[in-house]
């Protein structure tokens, strides 16, 4: 069984996502603080910091791509701002989904950047 302070610092490293759509970085910034803090003391929470940062950096270079994409054909914008739109609430709601996942003590991984992340840094366990 987890800690409520495991739980709690999991489920922030996903949630705090929100502050990457102010800030563009606050997000990854955030996670990367709560790896900081817990590697040592927790492999659980240390891999859900890093599947967080993985998630939220490349989605801040999709959101790069995507930008430029929207930049470069400026006269189609009023297609793509609705596209992009629905796209980051996706993102966001996958977020806090393992947010909630984690909160609840459940393993998380997201699509990809989970098995990335396990073969890369190690697993959960």
């Amino acid at each position: 069984m987890r800690s409520e302070q495991e739980r709690l610092m999991a489920a922030l490293a996903h949630g705090l996502i929100i502050l990457s759509y102010g800030t563009g970085v606050g997000g990854p910034i955030a996670a990367f603080v709560i790896w900081m803090v817990n590697k040592d003391k927790s492999k659980w929470v240390a891999f859900q910091a890093l599947q967080a940062i993985v998630y939220q950096i490349a989605l801040l270079c999709i959101g790069i791509v995507f930008g430029a994409v929207m930049f470069a054909t400026f006269f189609l914008w009023i297609l793509w701002v609705p596209v992009f739109s629905l796209l980051g609430l996706a993102f966001l709601v996958y977020a806090g989904y393992g947010a909630y996942q984690c909160w609840q003590g459940k393993d998380f991984k997201y699509i990809y950047v989970g098995d990335f992340v396990a073969a890369k840094f190690g697993s959960m366990e």
